[in-house]
């Protein structure tokens, strides 16, 4: 499967919302938090060979009435990750409009996103990265 999911400030399922300018919801169109674009599954279905009309125990009988007509099935999925938002969230007393929650960080320039070193689970993005905005 093949998607992408848009959206201008959905947290999941339409449950809540949350604009950086809510007098600018254009603004805010971007990938959804929910946004998957590549999804990919696979059923494995395997008759067993046993009971009547198969190549082990045919003739019948109770084992082969017993063990005939079993499957064993597979379900695997593999699928892309959802994308990453990066926010802050300061005092509301600090902000002119008093909206203080889900602010976008600035970039800072020159710094690399990969933290030094190496990525690690705990530490994907380098937090030096970002700086909070102006008010």
């Amino acid at each position: 499967m093949w998607s992408h999911a848009i959206t201008d400030s959905s947290s999941g399922a339409g449950e809540s919302v949350g604009f950086e300018r809510a007098a600018c919801r254009s603004c805010d169109r971007s990938n959804a938090p929910y946004n998957i674009r590549h999804s990919f599954t696979s059923i494995l279905v395997y008759q067993l060979p046993f009971g009547p009309g198969q190549r082990f125990l045919a003739a019948g009988g109770a084992a082969g009435k017993m063990v005939g007509g079993w499957e064993l099935s597979a379900v695997g999925t593999a699928r892309s990750g959802l994308p990453l938002n990066v926010t802050v969230t300061r005092k509301a007393s600090v902000m002119p409009d008093g909206y203080a929650s889900n602010q976008r960080p600035n970039l800072v320039l020159g710094v690399s996103l990969i933290p030094p070193g190496s990525q690690t689970i705990n530490q994907w993005l380098n937090p030096a990265a970002f700086a909070v905005p102006a008010p």
